[in-house]
């Protein structure tokens, strides 16, 4: 140690005191520096024992763990984790890929939560996620729901897209993405795997009237007509709405004051099969140029604050209406299904929703990846709650045998119901 790093020795200059006896230690003070790096090991010290006694940590000490049982999933599933590393570390005889286990780990964590609404994506899902949300997509083409049996049925063909250049139909059962089952298989799941890079090739196998058809579809970029319309005979306007996305509100008011007002029909289908819903202001928006004045939807959250979106539109629909649903009618299409019957401006025609009655909203993290959760419970007008119930029809009509979805009355039992409905409306007034 150099001299001038040598702990001085304190001079008494203080003729009150006593003298240092002999034999006595000599008191030493310590140099600013040191009493700074005691200081600062203090605080550091005492910062790692509170986060420590708060569950916020596990600590790693060469191959030994620290750590505390706690409530939080978060500590608990670092801790395990940690486990599971020192011991494959030790003895497995190959290096896994960081990135893969990173996202696997997230997945699993995520549907630990047994939500299938609550979903992780990674930066190329969360990306193709997005671009969807948009109306525009890379893919096949078709609009999917599930059935009782896990097969996908195929409620509609996107016109002019890659499925129905390859010869896909309404009302095919996709059974096989690439050769593997989609039974036991999450929606969200098989139709990420059905999507894809545009120019790449996806292999399906199809059920079509009781015969197992092969298809190799090649994946592009279309565009989702999101709103199709037009006159139907006895001047009854026919408006379809595939989804609730960004730009569905433009699409669905132009269509509708083109119907009402330049065509004038006298009554009025919204045709919501197979719609799986969408972004509930879109829904809320639409809604208030139909609905009169009042509460079109609550939402409540998990601390049960509740929010009430209101109409500010003082304008309502006055020609016969009515909406025709399926079972993939779902989420934000109940809503509006629930709120037109709650409010008696329209008659429900075809068979029970889907029973979504909760909404998601979605993050996005700094790698791209991201995550959507569900954060809230919506209720109908009246207060109803249809999660996991669905709306059920104010005429029920079952799709015939051999019977089809295709906006035709002479195939399409269920948009024949609804004219017949509306033409008696029609006779009675």
């Amino acid at each position: 140690m150099d001299k001038d790093e040598q702990p001085e020795t304190l001079q008494n200059t203080d003729s009150s005191l006593p003298e240092e006896q002999p034999g006595r230690p000599e008191k030493h003070r310590r140099t600013p520096r040191a009493i700074i790096l005691y200081t600062v090991a203090i605080a550091v010290l005492l910062l790692l024992i509170a986060a420590f006694r708060s569950n916020l940590i596990s600590i790693r000490i060469g191959r030994v763990y620290i750590g505390r049982d706690s409530g939080s999933i978060g500590v608990q599933s670092m801790f395990k984790l940690n486990q599971l590393e020192s011991a494959l570390d030790d003895f497995y005889f190959d290096k896994p890929d960081a990135d893969t286990s990173v996202e696997a780990v997230a997945k699993g964590y995520v549907e630990s939560y047994d939500d299938p609404y609550t979903v992780y994506y990674t930066p190329e899902e969360f990306a193709s996620f997005m671009q969807s949300s948009n109306g525009v997509s890379y893919g096949i083409g078709v609009i999917v729901g599930k059935t009782d049996d896990g097969s996908l049925l195929v409620s509609r063909v996107i016109s002019g897209g890659p499925a129905e250049t390859a010869g896909l139909q309404a009302g095919d059962l996709i059974t096989e993405v690439d050769g593997v089952s989609v039974a036991d298989e999450d929606i969200q799941d098989t139709v990420q795997r059905i999507k894809g890079g545009e120019g790449t090739d996806v292999s399906l196998t199809v059920l079509r009237g009781g015969q197992t058809l092969s298809f190799s579809v090649t994946r592009g970029e279309y565009d989702i007509p999101l709103v199709s319309y037009r006159v139907l005979d006895g001047n009854i306007g026919y408006l379809y709405l595939a989804e609730f996305d960004a730009s569905a509100e433009d699409q669905f008011l132009d269509a509708y004051h083109e119907l009402t007002e330049e065509d004038n029909v006298s009554a009025l289908i919204i045709d919501l099969r197979g719609n799986p819903g969408g972004l509930l202001n879109v829904d809320t928006d639409i809604l208030d140029e139909l609905l009169p004045d009042g509460p079109i939807v609550s939402v409540r959250d998990k601390a049960g604050n509740e929010e009430v979106t209101e109409g500010t539109n003082p304008d309502q629909i006055e020609i016969p209406l009515a909406v025709l649903v399926n079972g993939q009618t779902a989420s934000a299409s109940e809503l509006f299904s629930a709120a037109v019957q709650d409010y008696g401006v329209g008659t429900i025609i075809g068979t029970q929703t889907f029973g979504k009655g909760i909404a998601q909203t979605i993050r996005q993290f700094s790698d791209g990846s991201g995550v959507k959760y569900t954060v809230e419970k919506y209720f109908t007008p009246n207060g109803r709650d249809i999660h996991q119930v669905g709306v059920t029809p104010d005429i029920v009509v079952e799709t015939a045998e051999g019977g089809t979805e295709d906006s035709n009355p002479e195939t399409d039992n269920q948009l024949a119901a609804a004219i017949t409905y509306l033409e008696g409306k029609l006779q009675e007034s």
